[in-house]
C-alpha cells in the first residue's frame, strides 16, 4: 500500500480520474493525494496483470495516461481547469507490473492561458520510469461543451475552482463539498 512512499504532509483525495478508475481492478489500482504547501499532485498507482504491454511491464499506453492524468489533475487541484494541448514522455526504463509506483506533478510555469507541467513516475526507492513535460489550456466550464447529461458535474467542477480561486485550501473545499478526505482502511 501507500505506506511505502513518504506521503506526510499529503491530504488524501477520495475522487478517482474517472478515465483510470474506469479500468478493471486487475490492471490498476490507484489512490491520490495533494501536497499543498508545494502545489504538488500525487497519484500512488499499482499495475496488475491486465496493465501489461511486453510480458510482466506496464504497457506504454497506460504510462502515458498515467501521467496525462496526473498532470492535468495537479492544475485542475491548483485552481485551473484544462485540457492538453501536448505531451512529451520520456520512457526511462520499463514498469514491471504487481509492484507499487507514484507519479507526481508540479507546475512549472504559467504563461497567459498555456500552463506548462512536469510529472514522473518513480518506485518507493527513488527510481525514474518515466518523466513527461505537457502544456495544458485553461478553458472556462461553458468552453467545455459538455453534453446536458453532465451539466451537474460540470457545475460541481466550476464550483470547485470558485472556492479554489477564492484561496481556500483542498481541505477547506471538501469539507464544504461534505466529503470525506480520510483514506480508506
Amino acid at each position: 500500500m501507500p505506506e511505502k512512499f513518504n506521503l506526510q504532509n499529503t491530504v488524501y483525495l477520495p475522487g478517482k480520474s474517472v478515465f483510470l478508475s474506469a479500468m478493471a481492478p486487475e490492471c490498476i489500482d490507484i489512490k491520490q493525494y495533494f501536497r499543498e504547501d508545494e502545489q504538488t499532485f500525487i497519484m500512488w498507482f499499482y499495475p496488475g496483470k491486465k496493465a501489461m504491454g511486453p510480458p510482466g511491464y506496464c504497457h506504454g499506453g497506460l504510462t502515458s495516461a498515467i501521467l496525462d492524468e496526473t498532470m492535468g489533475s495537479c492544475c485542475w487541484l491548483n485552481g485551473y481547469l484544462v485540457v492538453t494541448a501536448r505531451m512529451e514522455v520520456r520512457y526511462k526504463a520499463k514498469i514491471p507490473v504487481h509492484d507499487e509506483y507514484i507519479a507526481t506533478s508540479k507546475i512549472k510555469s504559467i504563461k497567459g492561458r498555456r500552463i506548462i507541467v512536469e510529472a514522473e513516475i518513480t518506485d518507493c526507492n527513488g527510481k525514474v520510469y518515466a518523466l513527461s513535460e505537457g502544456t495544458f489550456l485553461s478553458v472556462s466550464p461553458e468552453k467545455l461543451g459538455s453534453p446536458p447529461e453532465y451539466a451537474k458535474q460540470v457545475e460541481k467542477a466550476a464550483r470547485f475552482f470558485r472556492l479554489r480561486q477564492r484561496g481556500l485550501s483542498i481541505k477547506e473545499i471538501f469539507k464544504q463539498l461534505g466529503r470525506d478526505l480520510e483514506p480508506p482502511t
